[in-house]
């Protein structure tokens, strides 16, 4: 074994490189792991260039891929991965059939369960993670100098309850989860399995659970294994957990090194963070020849990412710059138009009709009211005059409120109105012409829900209405639409095909809210090609890349979120004297240090509210970066 340590100014990446001895240009025989995906493109390019001809690269993995090869490949283990949504149908089974449930008469059905069932399955897989046994979480020994509150006390209790029944079913049905794949790893995994593999390399790790401690030291053993340790912020946790003694390196790690000049911006709110950095990059974006793959603006909070695009990037051809990160399903579009459709249709009376309000809003929508007209040309305008005029017809007609689909496409005052706005229209259809258009519209979007079966029936009929939106409308040209759009089919079509797929609810509010909380889970996956120009990626996707200008927005004390996918904990709010890994601060304080660590270019930081440090950050009086004030090379804040 041997264990390197490596400054983040001299270059992980190029670190390993220096390492690889392939034959020839032939590096198959080695197999490296990296906390993330992203580095692989790094270091793929960087061998791209020493080369300089084709070659055969090593096999680079980030650690969860290394498992989940390691469990189907060599140990021929064939069960199949659970889906989250898999997972919460099996939960909510174990709810059902627990003697004490977890919230009495609450959660009694799927989409109250759902939010409880996602957080537990987190919990749950933290917890296994964690190599904790039930006995560990149920021993009182652990809470000795703690007062538990009765309610929090029942809590583990249940806790315990789906601990021990969730994976024993799990063994059951033939599936697998990622802590249960790497348990098995860690059990079978030897030298033997790794013929073809003369030498490993584990690189850039700070944060690891038990069973991923247990892997890397059951590995450590071998005489082909390289661990390569990124220095920064707390680096010596990792060294405790993995029982590396090296009094040496330990020196080293507490070795002091100088950091890059740092620049402390403030901005009143987001829109004036993105004034700032375009000030700061006003060279580049005028010269995109300047932007490479060594800058990167840095999102700890996804929902910038659409005001950056719209302010910065857009100006930007695709060449010039790549989104790598998850952005939230639920602040997309189309779940805005989701959401009025199915606000719609729960706001019906007792006699099927739709609220007017209501309506207005769905069909006001860019998705909806941009839908191509039936005929030559794809004209979007006639639906637009079409829609316009019903509103102006039901707005005269306030009084009343509630009205059929029929009466909206028979009313007389609606097809006068519609007269009137087309009578200057060129080539404007007859009156005929668009009250069919109405009624395919309410016929492909609002009737298809007037009966429900049951979940996979109301997955499908989303599925056939964001289709339809596709194939008919100006939706596509949207910034965005098809990223946004694969995301949602691929999480529609999970639902449609889960073990929720039969679940029947009595109230169609009910299908309303699990889609709501299934969308609010999941987020949209940027996956570009990283070496194109300027970089935009989320917090912990910086991990481990040789950076030499980052700019990080949203720079307050919370920066350091955990990463995509987390979900908030229904554990005790209490401190757990279990395995767990170092909180996310610790990892955040890490990740910001080796990440902002530069071998020659400045950092600016761009916050939206005063940042606290034990120094004090400077800021600016405005939000055009006028007045900024720089920290020098005294080394990055210890945030």
């Amino acid at each position: 074994m041997r264990v390197e340590l490596v400054s983040p100014k001299d270059d992980l990446i190029a670190a390993i490189a220096s390492r690889l001895s392939g034959e020839g240009k032939d590096y198959s025989r080695t197999w490296i792991v990296f906390p993330e995906k992203r580095p692989a493109y790094y270091l793929r390019k960087m061998l791209a260039v020493r080369e300089k001809t084709g070659f055969i690269p090593p096999r680079i993995d980030s650690i969860d891929e290394f498992v989940n090869n390691v469990y189907a490949e060599r140990l021929g283990l064939r069960d199949r991965p659970i889906d989250v949504l898999d997972a919460i149908a099996l939960l909510f089974e174990t709810h059902r059939n627990s003697p004490g449930r977890m919230g009495q008469d609450h959660f009694v059905s799927a989409d109250q369960f759902f939010t409880l069932g996602a957080k537990l399955f987190n919990d749950l897989e933290e917890l296994n993670a964690a190599a904790v046994r039930k006995e560990d979480l149920l021993s009182m020994d652990h809470w000795a100098d703690e007062a538990i509150p009765p309610e929090t006390m029942n809590r583990l209790q249940s806790l315990s309850f789906f601990y021990e029944r969730f994976y024993d079913e799990l063994e059951t049905q033939g599936y697998s989860t990622q802590s249960s794949r790497f348990r098995k790893v860690v059990a079978r995994i030897r030298p033997e399995l790794f013929e073809d593999i003369d030498q490993f390399i584990f690189a850039g790790f700070f944060s690891l659970t038990k069973i991923e401690a247990n892997l890397l030291k059951a590995m450590m053993m071998w005489d082909k294994f390289e661990l390569f340790i990124l220095k920064g912020k707390g680096i010596g946790l990792l060294l405790d957990k993995l029982g590396i003694a090296d009094g040496t390196l330990r020196k080293k790690i507490e070795e002091p090194e100088p950091g890059p000049p740092l620049e402390f911006i403030q901005s009143a709110d987001t829109h004036g963070q993105i004034f700032a950095l375009n000030s700061v990059l006003e060279d580049r974006l005028r010269d995109p020849k300047l932007l490479n793959e060594k800058q990167v603006i840095v999102l700890p909070a996804a929902e910038t990412l659409f005001p950056l695009y719209q302010q910065t990037l857009s100006a930007l051809s695709e060449d010039h710059f790549n989104i790598s990160m998850g952005y939230p399903l639920s602040r997309t579009p189309i779940f805005s138009f989701f959401d009025k459709l199915l606000e719609l249709i729960q706001s019906n009376d007792e006699e099927g009709r739709i609220y007017v309000p209501n309506y207005l809003r769905f069909v006001l929508h860019p998705y909806t009211k941009n839908i191509y007209f039936p005929g030559p040309g794809m004209r979007a305008d006639l639906t637009r005059i079409l829609f316009h005029a019903i509103e102006e017809e039901l707005t005269r007609l306030r009084t009343k409120a509630f009205w059929s689909l029929e009466e909206l496409e028979n009313d007389a005052g609606i097809r006068e109105a519609i007269q009137d706005r087309v009578r200057n229209v060129e080539n404007a259809p007859v009156i005929m012409a668009f009250v069919e258009h109405l009624r395919s519209i309410h016929a492909r979007t609002l009737a298809l829900f007037a009966e429900i079966r049951n979940v996979g029936d109301f997955a499908e009929k989303l599925i056939r209405v964001l289709n339809y939106v596709y194939e008919n409308s100006t939706a596509r040209l949207h910034y965005f639409f098809h990223p946004y759009a694969e995301a949602f089919l691929a999480r529609l079509d999970a639902l449609a095909r889960s073990l929720l797929r039969e679940t029947v609810f009595s109230e169609k509010g009910s299908y309303f809210n699990l889609f709501r909380k299934v969308i609010a889970s999941g987020s949209v996956p940027f996956y570009g090609t990283p070496l194109r120009g300027l970089q935009v990626l989320g917090f912990w996707e910086t991990r481990c890349i040789p950076f030499e200008d980052v700019y990080i927005l949203d720079m307050n004390e919370e920066s350091s979120r955990p990463p995509s996918g987390r979900t908030r904990s229904c554990r005790s709010p209490r401190a757990w004297p279990l395995n767990f890994p170092p909180t996310g601060t610790k990892s955040g304080g890490w990740n910001i240090t080796s990440t902002l660590s530069s071998r020659r270019l400045r950092r600016s930081i761009s916050s939206s509210s005063r940042i606290k440090t034990k120094r004090k950050a400077a800021s600016s009086r405005n939000s055009s970066g006028k007045n900024r004030r720089k920290s020098g090379n005294r080394g990055p804040p210890n945030i």
